[in-house]
């Protein structure tokens, strides 16, 4: 949870494309114990960059 919390700052830093793609590394590993809140957090990073779409993906 804490490599969450720390991926949440980022992305209020606005660091968009830095939290997408240490979000995709999160989801991808088999350990990863709190993929809801990585899928919410990553459908909030694709509503910043205007990539409806995919933060509705996400958000489902």
């Amino acid at each position: 949870m804490e490599e969450l919390k720390y991926i949440r700052k980022q992305l209020e830093k606005g660091e968009v494309e830095n939290s997408i793609q240490a979000l995709n590394r999160y989801l991808s590993r088999e350990d990863a114990l709190f993929k809801d809140e990585a899928y919410y957090l990553l459908g909030n990073a694709y509503r910043k960059c205007g990539n409806w779409q995919q933060a509705l993906n996400n958000y489902q």
